[in-house]
């Protein structure tokens, strides 16, 4: 599935595979990525749209979305994971979270979605 990397295999059936292959996000460039405060104590709630550090934030400049947010006890702040465009190549990038509705912003640390030992090494010792 695009923008899933190897989260999702292709050759086998799951949920969301066949509107993945639908035309309008095939060529989609918005990948999954983790988002974390730079900040430990700002808010990351679901929803937020994701722009770049001093772009205009409209529907133009919209760079991707937060799509899931919760509390994380090991990096002791909120984390999220979201679509953001062009997002593997825009990793440790800071951009901003806005919730325009609740006039929140955050500045965000572009992460891989595992957050926590994305090598599994912690799992193999």
């Amino acid at each position: 599935m695009l923008g899933m990397g190897r989260m999702v295999s292709a050759k086998k059936d799951s949920i969301g595979a066949v509107m993945s292959r639908r035309e309008g996000l095939k060529a989609e460039t918005r990948v999954l990525v983790g988002f974390q405060p730079v900040n430990q104590a700002d808010n990351v709630t679901a929803g937020m749209h994701v722009f770049s550090q001093g772009a205009e934030q409209n529907t133009h400049s919209d760079q991707g979305w937060i799509s899931s947010a919760s509390f994380s006890p090991n990096l002791d702040s909120m984390i999220g994971i979201g679509s953001l465009e062009n997002g593997t190549d825009r990793l440790n990038e800071v951009v901003v979270a806005a919730n325009s509705l609740e006039g929140e912003n955050a500045a965000m640390r572009v992460v891989s979605p595992h957050f926590i030992d994305p090598k599994a090494e912690r799992l193999r010792d």
